[in-house]
């Protein structure tokens, strides 16, 4: 009963996605990059600016269908095929329905062996999706300093060094030394910039309390008036909740280190996104259980 009632979920979740991740591609795309591509120089005229900015829009679309294709909406979609066609019979298996291989013609029989292979081939990989975003968002807080940077930091350090006595107790020193630059580098995590301290504020204000809010009151008008609109399957509206309070996705980081122009803002908003994880816990906890009980 447990497994059927999860295995909902995840069809409706996979359904969700398909809508989303294509939004998340075009629309969020073109808000965190500006809108186009750099095209190239102009002639000096207005015939020059029209074809560059006609080179921008055209790049801009090629980068996005380019982006759009990528595994997860990928493997989405054969999925949620496999699923609604009789695929699923040889594919998946696991019910009174499902087709064994020695029932087929021995051409046939070949065909969903490949077919099954890749199938779980697939799933393998999809397992790893999770680790792999994860290592995005933490790669994305290593900053490699500029030379002048670089040049600063050496600086810094001697003059540290110098300050110790590093004749009786070399090993201790540099010891000192490293241990003095982890704690700066975690107490670093923890400093915020007025900008991001705001954009914090916002962005958990809104995703944690004011949208989780409309989302409870809209669907509960819904059932009370009888609407349509309402889903049959409390399940459904349930998701839908979930999905309205959890954090930004981690694709986020992905998109704005696609451009040159953007990827300096991938430390600030990997630093937003783990914030707002940390802030998720409690808050999603508690809108949990309330949409679980409004939705009984």
């Amino acid at each position: 009963m447990m497994s059927c009632f999860v295995y909902r979920i995840a069809g409706y979740i996979a359904l969700y996605l398909i809508g989303w991740s294509p939004a998340l591609w075009t629309f969020g795309y073109l808000l965190l990059t500006g809108g186009g591509e750099k095209g190239g120089k102009d002639g000096g005229n207005g015939l020059g600016t029209r074809g560059s900015k006609w080179s921008s829009v055209f790049a801009t679309c090629r980068k996005i269908i380019r982006e759009l294709i990528n595994p997860p909406l990928v493997g989405i979609c054969l999925g949620t095929l496999i699923g609604v066609t009789p695929l699923r019979h040889v594919l998946i298996g696991g019910t009174a329905s499902s087709i064994a291989p020695d029932q087929l013609p021995a051409e046939l029989a070949l065909i969903a062996a490949v077919a099954k292979a890749l199938f779980e081939l697939g799933v393998l990989i999809g397992g790893a999706a999770l680790p792999g975003q994860t290592l995005v968002l933490a790669s994305s807080f290593v900053k490699i300093p500029s030379p002048q940077e670089a040049e600063a930091n050496a600086t810094r350090k001697q003059n540290q060094l110098l300050l110790c006595d590093s004749a009786t107790h070399p090993q201790t020193t540099t010891l000192a030394v490293k241990a003095r630059e982890l704690v700066e580098r975690a107490a670093s995590l923890f400093k915020m910039g007025e900008s991001d301290l705001r954009a914090l504020l916002i962005a958990g204000v809104t995703r944690f309390a004011i949208l989780p809010a409309i989302g409870v009151v809209g669907f509960i008008a819904l059932r009370l008036v009888n609407s349509p609109w309402y889903p049959t399957d409390p399940i459904v509206a349930l998701v839908v909740l979930t999905m309205i309070c959890m954090p930004s996705a981690q694709n986020l980081v992905l998109l704005v280190n696609l451009r040159e122009e953007t990827r300096h803002l991938a430390p600030r908003l990997a630093g937003l996104l783990l914030r707002m994880y940390v802030l998720a816990i409690p808050f999603v906890t508690a809108w949990l259980t309330v949409f679980t009980a409004a939705m009984a």
